[in-house]
């Protein structure tokens, strides 16, 4: 189910009830909603104006790899079990990290937050890095109060999902390895070394066998469509290569969470 809250990040800044000076982000529909939801923290403002969100997307051209998230959901779950709040815990994760993108990234979430939306709704808000499941489970966690441990499922439930994979490409290397020379050592007698024994056969005047000319006749057909045939293994091979990147799926429905 996707977020239906249109309202935009504001800042502000002014003097709270004892004189001290103030800043902060709150959530609203427009300037004039903002400034009204200013006035009910108590806060007597002097500036108020649209945030310049933090596009993560166009500060970094590097993806969000399903390993960091991983790392991100482990770091936050170990420390709201601690008992840090949640956006103390995105200022740790962020501090912690030595990948600009990931710092960036963390930071774009922590302001949201801090501005008054649920962790979920800003997870929604990138449907590239968190599918709809993982918002899901996490709006349950936060429903509930046991967000900490949804997280946890979560990162754990991901963790093993990435070393199925791994297992999986591992044991398929070597059957597509040899798959691979096999295609190419038949093409190259079909378009090489066929055409060159078709010639003897044509000299000995007797009807060849039904198989040896199917055989012929799949080398005539290579000999003149091989270019189209590449094209064709090249594209299908580039097309599944480009749904596999983008394929989004967590699978983590079986992860338990009661």
């Amino acid at each position: 189910m996707q977020s239906t809250d249109k309202r935009t990040t504001f800042t502000y800044e002014g003097q709270d009830r004892d004189g001290n000076p103030v800043a902060g982000n709150v959530l609203a529909e427009n300037k004039k909603e903002a400034a009204a939801e200013v006035r009910k923290l108590g806060v007597a403002a002097t500036r108020v104006k649209t945030k310049s969100n933090l596009n993560f997307s166009l500060t970094t051209q590097r993806k969000i790899t399903q390993e960091e998230v991983v790392n991100l959901s482990r770091q936050l779950a170990t420390m709201l079990k601690a008992g840090l709040p949640l956006i103390q815990s995105f200022d740790v994760a962020a501090e912690s990290s030595n990948k600009e993108h990931i710092r960036t990234f963390i930071l774009s979430l922590r302001n949201e937050v801090a501005a008054g939306r649920t962790l979920s709704d800003t997870l929604k808000k990138y449907p590239d890095i968190f599918d709809e499941l993982y918002c899901n489970l996490v709006a349950a966690g936060e429903i509930s109060g046991t967000l900490d441990i949804m997280l946890d499922r979560i990162a754990s439930f991901l963790e093993k999902n990435q070393r199925l994979k791994a297992n999986i490409k591992k044991a398929l290397t070597y059957p597509i390895s040899v798959l691979g020379v096999a295609v190419i050592v038949t093409a190259i007698l079909l378009i090489k070394v066929v055409p060159s024994f078709e010639s003897s056969f044509a000299s000995f005047g007797a009807e060849l066998p039904a198989f040896t000319q199917f055989v012929i006749g799949i080398s005539e057909v290579a000999q003149e469509y091989w270019l189209q045939v590449l094209g064709i293994l090249v594209l299908t091979g580039t097309s599944f290569a480009i749904a596999q990147k983008n394929h989004r799926g967590l699978y983590i429905s079986s992860i338990n969470i009661c």
